[in-house]
């Protein structure tokens, strides 16, 4: 038994130096920092959210507002920051089973505008508090990943580079 236990060590302690080494000389993520961008604490469907939790890339001065939609909707108004692509997340802030989704954004104005709608679980539209955050990177496309094979024989047999979402 003990031959055995030294074996698992051994092959354990190999495993986790291998990965260490992996992680160890893998380049550095290459993030774009965001052209504009907007974040807000929505507890209030009507009005201005308390602004001590909101933050943008908007000009001092504005602040952003809330508009009431169907039931469980909220437009959520950025200021100052539209732009005609970017990303949306929204995320529910309550301590029952409720999840929100973007239905749609788009600029309107100089604004930008964030439709945002809340659910209990089955379907059933709700009112909740969420965050959510829009961020535009005008950042340059990256190239798509290329094909693998073995060394020196070309791209693996039926293979091709695949395809990428491409930003905006």
């Amino acid at each position: 038994m003990k031959l055995w236990a030294r074996v698992r060590w051994l092959i354990a302690t190999a495993t986790f130096l291998g990965a260490g080494g992996l992680v160890w000389v893998s380049p550095a993520a290459q993030a774009s920092v965001p052209d504009n961008w907007g974040f807000a604490y929505v507890n209030t469907p009507s009005g201005v959210p308390d602004i001590n939790h909101q933050a943008g890339s908007w000009p001092p001065g504005f602040v952003v507002h809330t508009t009431p939609g169907a039931p469980g909707e909220v437009f959520v108004r950025f200021p100052q920051i539209a732009s005609s692509a970017g990303v949306v997340h929204v995320t529910a802030v309550i301590d029952v089973a409720v999840w929100c989704q973007a239905e749609h954004w788009a600029a309107s104005g100089p604004d930008e505008v964030v439709a945002v709608r809340c659910f209990r679980p089955g379907g059933a539209a709700v009112s909740a508090p969420f965050v959510v955050s829009f961020t535009q990177s005008s950042a340059t496309i990256l190239p798509a990943p290329q094909g693998m094979g073995m060394s020196g024989s070309g791209p693996a047999a039926g293979s091709s580079p695949a395809s990428t979402p491409q930003a905006r």
